[in-house]
């Protein structure tokens, strides 16, 4: 996913950075189990996901959190085999489980990507081919050639800092203004600490007025009020 050649054939002039878990899809569960699975594989016990905070964090830290409250070794060939086990499970949890796309997020990206102004790029905590996993399921894939991932750094403002500069260099476009999508407080924390606005939808775990008061520039229920939503990252980007 990760583009290396910058395109030719666009004139960015903004960056929209798109969360994946509660902002783009509903995993119904699938994380859940992957990780849980990858436990089983690994350690022959369970991680106790069913009921752990997943929102906003990336996945290497929640991995990490699970192992260290059991006293759990992740030495390199362990924490190695720990991922490669969670993808291969989720692999087979997407196909139990449907990955969907939420509402307004199908028709918002092909609107957004067929401006030639704009740069789709992904932010998330997903590892890579975790993201890819969860976006083909999602009927998303395709959409986004770059990105900053889980599998980038161990915490989601570290992240962010790699999608806006990976896009900010695929795109050819150093100074375009960025903005973040995102469903949690984290993203919004994130996108303060890269001095980007969020624009937040409450299709994850909180509501519109948890992520106001987190520092959401523009709250949206969902992204189905397409006029709405295209305005408002019109204004966040404004010069």
């Amino acid at each position: 996913m990760q583009g290396t050649n910058p395109v030719s054939d666009r004139n960015v002039k903004r960056i929209v950075i798109f969360d994946l878990d509660g902002t783009l899809v509903d995993g119904h569960g699938a994380g859940h189990q992957a990780m849980d699975g990858a436990f089983a594989a690994v350690y022959g016990r369970s991680g106790h996901f069913s009921g752990r905070e997943f929102a906003g964090k990336t996945d290497p830290m929640v991995l990490r959190e699970a192992a260290a409250e059991q006293h759990l070794p992740l030495d390199p060939d362990t924490w190695s085999r720990l991922q490669d086990a969670f993808l291969e499970e989720l692999e087979k949890a997407a196909l139990s489980h449907p990955v969907t796309a939420m509402p307004g997020a199908r028709a918002l990206l092909r609107t957004l990507a067929r401006d030639p102004s704009v740069g789709l790029a992904v932010g998330t905590g997903n590892l890579e081919r975790g993201a890819a996993i969860k976006l083909r399921a999602a009927g998303l894939d395709g959409i986004f050639p770059v990105g900053g991932f889980g599998s980038d750094a161990p915490d989601r403002p570290g992240m962010l800092r790699t999608a806006i500069e990976r896009a900010r260099t695929y795109y050819g476009a150093p100074e375009a203004a960025v903005v973040a999508v995102g469903d949690t407080p984290r993203d919004a924390d994130a996108a303060a600490a890269n001095g980007v606005p969020l624009m937040g939808v409450a299709t994850g775990h909180y509501d519109q007025d948890a992520l106001r008061k987190a520092g959401a520039q523009a709250v949206f229920v969902n992204l189905e009020p397409m006029a709405a939503v295209l305005d408002a990252i019109r204004r966040l980007t404004a010069p």
